[in-house]
């Protein structure tokens, strides 16, 4: 499926950009409202920092561990219109202290299990759990975020409750929950999720990516819509 940003077009067959359908519900779906400084952990190629640039006025920082990603994610970002709002770190998260506090955190981390590692080495050590995990994503957010900072991550629907349990221990608060569905009618695979120091009623919603016909569904096709140029 081919891709766009404002006056900025990008198709999933250049290998410097490869879109999945995770990172494009995470970034078209965070509540970036406010945010001055985001970052964005285990950037890869740069989707999520791009479509936060569309977005918002933000400055944002993609940190990213794997060299060849960190030069295609240099690339893109050069190649956009928002280049000057945008840096790429080449660092290990678990090492990465920000020059500026971030009052939002995006992550779409791996969640591979050893069962399903990718056997592509380069792919695998990007995308591994052992790298980067929504738990450790969660801990750096702690850790970094402003005083009215959040972090919004993308998990599987599994492992929502030791994401909840995990924040509440270092004192962020559920505020949104989107779970998403392949199909109507099936259960949530997935599960977008965004923390925030302040306390407030959580907003919960469930979203299918199809419908029983294979065609996309309204809500889909509505919050992705800036994003596909097939929309």
């Amino acid at each position: 499926m081919s891709f766009r940003f404002k006056q900025f077009e990008v198709n999933d067959a250049r290998c410097a950009m490869k879109v999945g359908t995770d990172g494009v519900l995470l970034g078209a779906w965070a509540d970036t409202t406010g945010a001055e400084e985001i970052t964005d952990l285990g950037a890869g190629s740069g989707l999520l920092s791009l479509m936060a640039a569309q977005r918002c006025g933000a400055r944002i920082t993609a940190v990213e561990i794997d060299g060849d990603a960190v030069a295609d994610c240099a690339d893109n970002f050069a190649h956009s219109p928002w280049a000057e709002r945008l840096t790429v770190v080449h660092a290990n998260v678990l090492d990465y202290s920000p020059e500026r506090t971030p009052d939002l955190v995006i992550s779409n981390p791996p969640f591979f299990t050893e069962e399903l590692q990718s056997p592509d080495p380069a792919r695998a050590g990007a995308r591994h759990a052992g790298s980067l995990s929504p738990l450790t994503a969660i801990c750096w957010a702690a850790e970094h975020l402003s005083a009215d900072g959040s972090i919004a991550i993308v998990l599987p629907t599994d492992d929502v409750d030791a994401a909840i349990y995990k924040a509440e221990i270092l004192h962020l608060k559920e505020q949104r929950r989107l779970d998403v569905s392949a199909r109507e009618g099936q259960s949530p695979i997935r599960s977008l999720m965004q923390f925030g120091r302040r306390d407030r009623c959580p907003q919960r919603s469930h979203l299918a990516i199809r419908r029983h016909d294979g065609t996309f569904t309204d809500q889909f096709v509505a919050l992705t819509t800036d994003f596909y140029l097939n929309f």
